[in-house]
């Protein structure tokens, strides 16, 4: 859900975002991530499956800049920041750089 005036954010698919990725030793994951990854972005208490698209591996500890589709629209805009979960811990943040057109 998304709190906002009518027709001031639109629902969107996807789009580009910088993410921090945590360590093992902040909670986060040991391998890094590759290209196809599908984690939960919870972008407050909306949560969806979705996508990540990047260009070589995204070690823990790292900051990269991703693609990212969703599997059902999200009310968002640039600058708006998610959180990524996989099997109920906490894996990355980020926030939107990028927005897909609206659908």
């Amino acid at each position: 859900q998304v709190l906002a005036a009518p027709g001031t954010v639109a629902p969107r698919r996807g789009g580009r975002a910088e993410v921090y990725l945590l360590t093992a030793a902040e909670g986060g994951r040991r391998k890094p991530l590759r290209s196809g990854y599908r984690p939960q972005f919870f972008f407050g208490a909306t949560d969806v499956t979705g996508t990540l698209e990047l260009a070589g591996d995204g070690e823990p500890g790292g900051r990269i800049d991703v693609g990212f589709a969703l599997d059902r629209p999200v009310g968002f805009e640039p600058g708006v920041r998610f959180t990524l979960r996989e099997g109920g811990r906490t894996v990355g943040a980020g926030v939107v750089t990028e927005t897909t057109q609206a659908t």
